[in-house]
């Protein structure tokens, strides 16, 4: 029982992980992040990480841990439980080729899925960029241009 216990928790824990991971950088581009970001940025600036160790330390944390409490959780898993390419489950059917080519190799559904949101993070950023420096101009009547 406990045994389930912990595995239970464990996968919670990596769920959560992976749901923060993605909303960092799903608010990285926001307002909120970028006048907090600051303030951590100029407290840090003096210590061993420096001006770049924070983005690391903060970026590169969740899938580390995300990793390394995975290693844990299969390694508690009993060997009947684990998945095996015979059985039709979810997990085996999003990493199955989707696309064999030449030109681009053999192509999974959950390659394809990364590549979308990867996209979708993309086009994110460049519209919250866009828009929040489209705020920024002045209005055309208040410059005084002498022709």
């Amino acid at each position: 029982m406990a045994k389930v216990l912990t595995l239970l928790v464990l996968r919670i824990l990596m769920n959560l992980l992976l749901i923060g991971w993605i909303f960092l950088w799903i608010i990285k581009p926001t307002t909120l992040w970028i006048q907090s970001w600051h303030q951590a940025e100029d407290t840090i600036k003096h210590t061993f990480f420096g001006y770049y160790g924070l983005n690391f330390a903060v970026f590169s944390f969740p899938p580390i841990a995300l990793s390394i409490i995975g290693l844990i959780y299969l390694s508690l898993l009993p060997q009947h439980h684990r998945p095996t390419r015979g059985g039709r489950s979810a997990s085996i059917t999003i990493s199955r080729p989707a696309i064999i080519n030449s030109f681009i190799g053999i192509v999974s559904c959950f390659e394809i899925i990364a590549l979308l949101l990867f996209l979708l993070f993309l086009a994110w950023t460049f519209y919250v960029r866009v828009t929040s420096d489209f705020k920024k101009l002045t209005p055309v009547k208040t410059m005084d241009f002498n022709l």
